[in-house]
């Protein structure tokens, strides 16, 4: 489940910055969901839950107002080698600050 994150030239354009130089280094740096149509989101939970949890998690907060605003100061750059979910999965490659 996540937060949608409000999207702007910046963020977009260090979306494009990383993606380029990721792929300047490594091989096969593109995920599916990756790329022009990629969503900013801020992930609440993940995994491999039963999805009535979710279904129950989303019911109960989808007509609730979250006007949360905040500065990011750091941003994580995950990697993991297979198609699983769950979060386990994920290696923190590196956490850099935003400027």
């Amino acid at each position: 489940m996540w937060l949608a994150v409000r999207e702007n030239p910046v963020l977009r354009n260090l979306h494009r910055r990383i993606n380029r130089e990721l792929g300047e280094r490594f091989e096969n740096t593109r995920a599916a969901f990756d790329g022009e149509a990629y969503r900013f989101h801020a992930t609440l939970f993940t995994g491999e839950q039963n999805a009535d949890l979710y279904r129950e998690a989303f019911a109960a907060y989808k007509d609730t107002p979250i006007n949360l605003s905040c500065t990011i100061k750091q941003i994580a750059l995950f990697y993991k080698n297979n198609d699983s979910a769950d979060v386990r999965d994920f290696i923190t490659y590196k956490i850099l600050p935003l400027k």
